[in-house]
């Protein structure tokens, strides 16, 4: 289709005009290429109704190129175009695939013109996007459709159908309200199933909330959506309580009023753990019975929905967006990739995350985190969680016993019992009521500095304990930390002391009255430990693998090896590995004396720890290293050197190792 026009015999001056339209999906609306809907017209040649040669007495409704891509109303008065309603929609450029849209214009006979659009084929359109008053042209001879296109092709197509014109058919429907969102504690918003008469609707004594609450001060309609209400109470909402609202005597654009009616809406504050991480599937493969994609579900513990917008998912240091979602009470919601999204459809709720990262099947910290960065909900799981030496091999999914308890850690998961592998989007298989009875337990103590401490629980840990001085004790002269660092919803404790500790000297470290949310408490518990800092050439470079391919036995991935050369234990907390000029921080970890470590990629570190049994710290994004040579350098937390190594691809020695698949390795 080019220019072209179609045209029919009517009559119809006063009345509806009632039709579905969609633009093709090339069609790019410009001021070269649009359509119109002669709604009326005194002639019928061509000439006279194309686009730049307008010359007859009517009116048409125009998809406009010339006019910020929207649809207006136009009147036609011999060669002067005269526009009554810009609908100022779409908002945005056309879009690139069709779109459907029902349009109805009606006009009476008092020459009150209004303009409804809806998107969709065979819907009602009830959204109101302009009215205005022209009674200048009485009568009409055609009706016609006609395309103005620069540049045909196969896409900038124009498809019409469904097409009323005649008399007004009255809308004898009242107006329902359908939805209540909770803005603030003083401010809902009322979604009604159609556009409403904006007197009534901003009447506030059409509008009450019980339990104290009363009529709004302010109810106003939306500017863009007059299916839309907001209003605005004097009197708060308390947090966690359910309302009611009644509301009636509101009145659609033909005057239909709606009878009094009562919505139900909750106003609560989103707080730590009302939605829970409630079962995590971090090797699917090889599948039981469920699509082999990795998965996150979450559980909403309270009794009311809770609108999910701008979440975050955290797992490790990716930090990805979650795709907006009102997480229903009581609800659960499958988090999984994008590819893997419609293969989950079957279970239930579920959202494709864009870029959704890896869960380590070795273990990993997820976090779930809401529109302010607060953090809802975390999980630090390992494959010991698992409990069973069968199921960690893959297949199965991390289960959670008791949704509501968020401070046992490992004793409150277990692998899915459930003979498809798992249960993504309804409840738990081995859900049952858990109460934490056990303890907090000191699990690691890390060398922070010369006079400070990092303390790693079993769990996490109330803060009005650990933040407590006499609390921690350390001898040989050290005495009760000077200050502390404590934070909710975790389990490490950083301890800062007035003295300094002595190079090469073992400390005993006392901790008492330590208790986890859960309210159970470490009476008293000792750990020793050696203050030692780490010299030059303690930890080394010990073996590089720069060129894995073609593989010869080990996986297709680098690594670096190194070496602990001491007699001592070191924490290489706040360490940093360097490759060149680029750095990159070392995760947490107390390397013991004369143990090898390999740093690698998140990706392969479970092949080197079961196939290889390797001791690893992974990184999410492990550094390349360059086949012919690179600076392999380890700094500690200040910066300095320990370890440094520049190697080159003539150190292979050997011509056919140096093509690929053989480290390099260090002889002394």
């Amino acid at each position: 289709m080019s220019d072209a026009i179609i045209k029919i015999q009517s009559t119809q001056a006063y009345g509806e005009w009632h039709f579905n339209v969609a633009d093709g999906s090339g069609w790019a609306v410009s001021s070269t290429n649009d359509y119109k809907i002669i709604l009326m017209s005194d002639d019928s040649t061509r000439a006279n109704l194309k686009d730049g040669s307008h010359n007859f007495n009517g009116y048409f409704f125009q998809f406009d190129g010339g006019a910020s891509d929207h649809f207006v109303l136009y009147k036609q008065s011999g060669t002067t175009t005269t526009a009554l309603i810009d609908a100022n929609y779409p908002t945005s450029a056309d879009v690139t695939t069709p779109l459907g849209r029902t349009i109805k214009i009606t006009r009476t006979t008092a020459g009150v013109w209004k303009l409804f659009i809806a998107e969709g084929f065979d819907v009602n359109p009830t959204t109101l996007y302009g009215t205005t008053t022209d009674n200048t042209i009485t009568t009409s001879l055609y009706f016609g459709i006609a395309t103005n296109i620069a540049n045909p092709s196969s896409t900038r197509v124009l498809y019409f159908d469904n097409l009323y014109v005649g008399n007004i058919i009255y809308d004898t429907i009242p107006p329902t309200a359908q939805q209540i969102n909770v803005i603030s504690a003083n401010q809902i918003d009322v979604k009604f199933s159609e556009s409403l008469n904006q007197i009534s609707a901003e009447d506030v004594n059409n509008y009450s909330a019980n339990n104290g609450i009363g009529s709004p001060s302010t109810a106003s309609l939306d500017g863009i959506d007059n299916t839309l209400v907001h209003l605005n109470f004097t009197n708060s909402f308390a947090n966690e309580t359910s309302y009611e609202l009644t509301l009636g005597g509101i009145g659609d654009l033909d005057s239909n009023l709606m009878v009094t009616d009562t919505l139900p809406f909750t106003y609560f504050i989103v707080e730590p753990n009302f939605i829970v991480i409630n079962e995590i599937m971090a090797d699917p493969t090889p599948s039981v019975q469920l699509p082999e994609y990795e998965y996150i579900e979450l559980y909403n513990t309270k009794s009311y929905d809770i609108n999910m917008v701008n979440w975050k998912l955290q797992v490790g240091s990716s930090v990805v967006t979650i795709p907006d979602f009102n997480l229903q009470a009581n609800s659960y919601l499958i988090l999984t990739s994008t590819s893997g999204e419609s293969s989950f459809y079957v279970y239930g709720n579920v959202v494709g995350v864009t870029s959704f990262p890896t869960l380590t099947n070795s273990g990993q910290t997820i976090k779930l985190l809401d529109s302010a960065q607060t953090i809802i909900n975390t999980v630090s799981y390992t494959d010991d969680w698992y409990r069973d030496n069968t199921k960690n091999d893959g297949g199965w999914s991390l289960e959670k016993i008791d949704p509501t308890n968020n401070c046992s850690g490992m004793m409150n998961w277990k692998a899915s019992t459930d003979f498809k592998g798992g249960t993504p989007g309804y409840i738990n298989s081995i859900n049952a009521q858990n109460i934490d009875t056990i303890y907090p337990v000191l699990t690691n103590i890390l060398i922070n500095s010369i006079n400070s401490l990092k303390l790693n629980f079993s769990e996490f840990l109330d803060t009005s304990t650990t933040n407590v001085s006499s609390n921690f004790y350390v001898n040989n002269g050290m005495g009760n930390p000077d200050s502390i660092i404590s934070n909710i919803n975790d389990s490490i404790v950083e301890l800062y002391f007035a003295n300094n500790f002595t190079q090469n000297t073992t400390y005993t470290l006392t901790v008492q009255n330590i208790t986890d949310y859960c309210g159970n408490i470490l009476t008293s518990q000792q750990k020793d430990f050696t203050f030692y800092i780490a010299k030059n050439y303690d930890i080394v470079v010990n073996e590089i693998m720069a060129d894995p391919s073609p593989v010869i036995g080990l996986p297709n991935d680098e690594y670096i090896e190194i070496y602990n050369r001491s007699d001592y234990d070191i924490d290489i907390n706040g360490w940093y590995l360097k490759i060149n000029s680029s750095l990159y921080d070392i995760p947490d970890f107390k390397i013991q004396s004369h143990q090898y470590i390999v740093f690698c990629d998140d990706n392969v570190a479970d092949t080197l720890i079961n196939d290889f049994s390797a001791k690893v710290i992974s990184f999410t994004s492990f550094p390349s290293l360059t086949n012919s040579g690179a600076t392999i350098s380890i700094l500690n937390k200040n910066g300095n050197i320990i370890s440094s190594v520049t190697y080159s691809d003539s150190w292979y020695q050997n011509d056919y190792k140096a093509e690929g698949g053989w480290s390099l390795e260090q002889i002394d």
